[in-house]
C-alpha cells in the first residue's frame, strides 16, 4: 500500500478539515497508511472509489464515527481523534449525516420530520420554517407520507432535515446508490443546493458517476492511494 497518499507539506489555510497520518486496518488488511489530505470549506469533496476501497471507512473517520488506528483529524483548530465520548456527542450536533437510505421517518410527513425531530437537535423550528426548508429543496408534498414519496424525494427530505441543524457540514455516504436515474440527480441536485444556498461543507463519498457533476474536488481512492482527480491542488503527490 501507497505509504504516503495526497500528501500536503502543510495544513491548508481556509481548510475545513485537515487530516494527517491515517491508517486503518483491519486484521491483515491495511486499508490506507500514512495519509494525508485537507478538505475545502464551503465545497464539495467526493471521495470515490469502488466497493471495497475503503471510502466509507475514510468517511467514517473524517466524520468522527470511527477512530483511526493512527493519525488525527482537525476540524478547525478541534483534533477530534482526541475529544472523549460526551465531547463527541455534542460536536457531532454542529455536523450532518445523509447515509444511502434515507434516515426519514415513513409514517410522518416532511414537515412533520423535521418538526418533531429537530427537538432532538436542540434546534425546534415551526412548521412555516420546515416548509420553507422543504421547499428549498423541491419537497411540495408537505402532509403526505414520507414512505409514500419516491426515494429521491425522501433522500431530499433527509438533507432538509440535515440543514434544520445548522451544520457547517454534511458528511453523505453513497447517497444516491438505490435510486434510479431521475432520482439520483436529483438527490445530488440538494447537495449542490447546500453547498451554494447556504455555504455547507460537503464530503460525499460516492461512485456514482453523476456525483461528478459540479463537485469542487474530486478524490480518488483505490489500492490504498488517494489522487486528486480534479487536479484542484498543483502540489499533490503520490508515493
Amino acid at each position: 500500500m501507497a505509504e504516503n497518499i495526497a500528501a500536503y507539506d502543510n495544513e491548508r489555510v481556509g481548510s475545513e478539515i485537515s487530516a494527517r497520518g491515517l491508517g486503518q486496518s483491519f486484521g491483515r488488511l491495511v486499508v490506507f497508511k500514512e495519509l494525508n489530505l485537507d478538505i475545502e470549506r464551503s465545497a464539495i469533496t467526493l471521495i470515490k472509489g469502488e466497493s471495497g476501497s475503503g471510502k466509507t471507512v475514510l468517511l467514517s473517520i473524517l466524520s468522527s464515527l470511527r477512530k483511526p488506528d493512527s493519525g488525527r483529524v482537525k476540524h478547525g483548530t478541534t483534533d477530534i481523534t482526541e475529544l472523549k465520548s460526551k465531547q463527541l456527542a455534542r460536536w457531532r450536533r454542529t455536523v450532518g449525516f445523509i447515509t444511502q437510505r434515507p434516515n426519514v421517518l415513513g409514517g410522518l410527513s416532511p414537515v412533520e420530520n423535521l418538526v418533531a425531530r429537530s427537538g432532538i437537535t436542540g434546534k425546534d423550528i415551526s412548521e412555516t420554517t420546515a416548509k420553507e426548508m422543504l421547499a428549498t429543496f423541491g419537497i411540495e408534498q408537505f402532509n403526505t407520507p414520507v414512505g409514500a414519496l419516491s426515494g429521491g424525494q425522501q433522500q431530499r427530505v433527509a438533507i432538509a432535515h440535515a440543514m434544520v441543524r445548522e451544520p457547517r457540514i454534511i458528511f453523505a455516504d453513497e447517497p444516491t446508490a438505490a435510486l434510479d436515474a431521475a432520482n439520483k440527480e436529483n438527490a445530488h441536485k440538494a447537495l449542490l443546493q447546500a453547498r451554494d444556498l447556504f455555504g455547507v461543507t460537503v464530503v460525499l463519498a460516492s461512485h456514482d458517476a453523476v456525483a461528478e457533476t459540479d463537485v469542487d474536488h474530486i478524490l480518488n481512492l483505490c489500492n490504498g492511494t488517494l489522487e486528486d482527480a480534479s487536479l484542484a491542488y498543483s502540489d499533490v503527490t503520490n508515493s
